[in-house]
């Protein structure tokens, strides 16, 4: 086992390394997953893949307009706002419509739609 101290000083093989041996279940449970898509190449192909064999993929994310992420985004004060990356994932996430993949909100977990658009750092890959 290693660990990292924070989500980008794990390597990008390493993420998908463990996004594709995951044979059960995907999680990923982050502020905005953006990272996932700039650094995995087809990465919306291959989760649409795992969906159809059978693995449950669900996002958390923040919600792009809540008071907690614009203070947030005043925080780190940098240029791609954490809305702006956010929707970024939503925007993936909507052309995925068609599979099992689930999106929620942290705002509003309880709302959990199979993708319907719904609202980085860690993700739970192979169990």
């Amino acid at each position: 086992m290693q660990m990292y101290p924070y989500r980008s000083a794990a390597p990008a093989s390493l993420w998908r390394q463990l996004i594709k041996g995951a044979t059960q279940e995907l999680t990923f449970a982050g502020y905005t997953n953006y990272f996932l898509w700039l650094e995995h190449a087809n990465f919306g192909s291959l989760l649409r893949q795992k969906a159809a064999a059978g693995v449950q993929v669900r996002f958390i994310l923040g919600e792009p307009g809540h008071p907690v992420t614009r203070q947030r985004e005043l925080e780190e004060d940098v240029p791609l706002s954490l809305s702006t990356r956010i929707e970024v994932t939503l925007s993936e996430l909507a052309k995925l419509r068609d599979t099992s993949i689930e999106a929620r909100d942290r705002a509003r977990l309880t709302q959990c739609l199979p993708l319907r658009r719904r609202h980085d750092r860690h993700a739970t890959a192979a169990r």
